[in-house]
């Protein structure tokens, strides 16, 4: 019994010893899952729609976008992990599903919806889009050499989707009589691990999916990497990097120019006669023509993200209080054949991290990651045995429209151990 209690003491010693880290570890054994979820835009705030009475100012609404183009952010995260820690050593298994998108509309558009334009001149109208998508696996170690701590996570990863942002243009013309016609062409390059071709034929079918396991080998390889040291009883200091090793493959390639068309009747005389008389519709869209759509097997290479940055943990009222600060610069796609300055952004974040009676928690951060900004306030109750991680919070692309409830980001984490 004696022998039992030592040891007890021996591993709780050592596990406390791990709270003067960046990340601490809470547990010797530890299984958990993650989920979160966001999506976010820059053309109006939360407390612009929820109104009793609601009302469309397109006026205001394009001066509100401050010139700036409309913007939409999508992302949605899934993970899994398992974690063993004894003394300064720890190891574990990580599984991963994201996906993140991002959509932009020029600011033509709504200044047109505002404004108008010149009867019988047209005008072009530009939007991108980017979309990519993920699924990983990977083993981090944590260990000690001296007062340095150190984690190595070596992680393969499968690509899904990929679309190395395309460049749309819409054409519009306003009338004399009143219509107003938009003609839109997408030169654009999606890459999947399954064959999509079925969709976009003349007789619709299904994707096959029996084939997705054979793309599972096609992954690429990744390395993260953590360095951090105690500087004072009260500060300790780090850095971080993801380095792409080897890229995932896509094989299915669809490509090619597909064509929208869009014609709206004299609105205002459609609003203004009698309902009885007047159609239903005061517009007509022709269904994308994808005849120009091609499909090949010629094969994308896709890294994820390359990250590098630095961050500390900052106690200055005791371990129940910790700051942490990060910085750093991250890349869509290095080597890759789309890369470029655009794909090329900073990533920071700031979070303050309060525990109370070593059980309930609550967390406030404020971030731009994946070119996303976010504002975030979260609660935990750690039972030691169970642990309940919730937050919910802003998200844009704009950060001034970042603090308008135009977007919003929820995570939701549960680990069980002991």
């Amino acid at each position: 019994m004696k022998r039992l209690l030592c040891t007890l003491a021996i591993c709780c010693i050592s596990l406390a010893s791990l709270f003067a880290e960046i990340y601490p570890s809470k547990r010797f054994v530890e299984m958990g899952l993650d989920f979160g979820v966001a999506a976010g835009q820059n053309a109006f705030g939360l407390k612009d729609v929820l109104v009793k009475d609601l009302v469309i100012d397109l006026n205001k609404l394009y001066e509100g976008m401050g010139g700036s183009d409309f913007k939409l952010n999508l992302g949605f995260n899934q993970g899994y992990h398992f974690d063993i820690n004894v003394g300064g050593f720890g190891a574990g298994i990580k599984e991963n599903l994201e996906f993140h998108t991002n959509l932009s509309i020029d600011n033509a558009l709504f200044r047109l919806l505002a404004e108008g334009n010149e009867l019988n001149e047209s005008e072009t109208i530009g939007t991108s889009l980017s979309f990519e998508s993920f699924i990983s696996t990977s083993t981090p170690v944590r260990f000690k050499i001296g007062k340095i701590g150190i984690m190595v996570e070596p992680t393969y990863f499968v690509p899904i989707a990929y679309m190395p942002s395309p460049r749309i243009e819409a054409t519009y013309t306003t009338n004399a009589d009143g219509t107003i016609t938009l003609d839109a062409n997408a030169n654009f390059d999606l890459y999947t691990a399954f064959d999509i071709s079925p969709l976009l034929a003349e007789e619709k079918g299904e994707i096959d999916l029996t084939k997705l396991p054979e793309e599972l080998k096609n992954g690429g390889f990744d390395l993260s990497a953590r360095v951090e040291y105690p500087l004072f009883d009260f500060l300790d200091i780090g850095g971080y990097a993801n380095i792409p090793i080897y890229p995932g493959k896509l094989h299915y390639h669809t490509y090619g120019t597909a064509t929208f068309g869009f014609v709206m009747d004299d609105f205002l005389g459609w609003t203004t006669s009698d309902p009885d008389t007047r159609p239903e519709e005061p517009y007509t869209i022709n269904e994308p023509d994808w005849s120009g759509v091609m499909f090949d097997e010629e094969g994308f290479n896709v890294n994820r993200p390359l990250r590098l940055g630095v961050e500390a943990a900052w106690r200055p009222v005791g371990n129940w209080f910790v700051v942490h600060p990060k910085l750093g610069v991250a890349a869509r796609n290095p080597f890759g054949k789309d890369f470029g300055i655009h794909n090329l952004f900073p990533e920071y974040s700031i979070s303050a991290d309060m525990t109370f009676l070593y059980v309930f928690g609550f967390n406030l951060r404020t971030a731009y990651e994946n070119q996303t900004f976010t504002h975030n306030a979260g609660l935990s109750l750690n039972a030691r045995i169970l642990e309940l991680d919730f937050s919910v919070g802003t998200s844009n692309s704009d950060f001034r429209k970042s603090f308008s409830l135009g977007g919003a980001q929820a995570t939701l984490g549960v680990k069980m151990g002991f």
